[in-house]
């Protein structure tokens, strides 16, 4: 027994990334978003946006339509939050709001407060969770 099951009790359920990966809680970027792939600047662990985030991205606006696709504006926010990372990690931080325009549907010209987790995966691995901060 540990002190947390002291303390907590024993665990009762576990909700793991694979598992938010596989039902659509999260969406697997890292194709997208890896250095491998030429996005420069890219991540060189798995990354992934919570379904909020996925939705606001898909949702281009009317006026945006023809110029504006899925992966560019995808790219908008791996390329800032590529730069939120770098300045966690000079600070030693795990988690960084950072700020993208991302203009929805309903509205035009939306600046975005985002959150970008850096943290263990479900094998202590490093991963890579982008996301509003309300979605964590």
């Amino acid at each position: 027994m540990t002190i947390d099951d002291d303390f907590f009790g024993p665990l009762i359920a576990t909700y793991t990334r694979a598992q938010a990966l596989e039902d659509g809680t999260l969406v697997d970027l890292t194709e997208w978003a890896s250095a491998k792939s030429g996005f420069h600047g890219g991540f060189t662990v798995p990354v992934a946006v919570t379904r909020a985030l996925w939705e606001a991205i898909e949702a281009i606006p009317e006026a945006l339509a023809g110029i504006a696709d899925v992966r560019g504006r995808a790219h908008d926010v791996l390329w800032t939050a590529s730069l939120a990372a770098r300045g966690a990690a000079k600070r030693g931080e795990s988690s960084k709001d950072f700020v993208v325009l991302l203009p929805r549907r309903d509205e035009r010209g939306r600046k975005v407060t985002l959150r970008i987790v850096i943290g263990p995966g479900d094998h202590a691995e490093p991963v890579v969770t982008i996301g509003f901060p309300s979605d964590f």
